[in-house]
């Protein structure tokens, strides 16, 4: 979902109108609460995910990876001087690019090492 909405706004499909200070400032909270929500969300699924789960930490780094393509291919592209970016843009970009290195980097390293820690805790029946 987060990859959809990060693909929209980088890609020129949602332009909101920014017309006032006041207005921009709203998208940009919007842009950060979202963000924000989405790092609580995939710190809340790595602290409670089921001990011994082997594929759950799998499926979580493939659904993380799928947002930090769209930021990444979106850079590489603007780098290159293909896209032009708004200012907007580049918020959403920064924005987007932070949540989704803090949850592929810091909570698929704790998933894993849960996961791993596991084993020594969790008596096999």
């Amino acid at each position: 979902m987060v990859g959809i909405l990060l693909w929209l706004a980088l890609w020129g499909r949602y332009q909101p109108a920014l017309d006032s200070p006041s207005s921009a400032m709203w998208q940009v909270f919007w842009v950060g609460f979202i963000a924000l929500s989405y790092t609580a969300f995939h710190a809340l699924a790595a602290a409670t995910q089921p001990l011994s789960s082997e594929t759950l930490p799998l499926i979580d780094i493939l659904v993380s990876l799928v947002p930090l393509g769209v930021v990444a291919y979106t850079t590489v592209e603007w780098l290159r001087g293909e896209i032009q970016l708004t200012d907007y843009q580049k918020i959403v970009m920064t924005l987007g690019a932070m949540a989704t290195l803090v949850d592929t980097v810091v909570f698929t390293w704790f998933s894993l090492r849960l996961n791993r820690l596991a084993h020594e805790f969790v008596r096999a029946e």
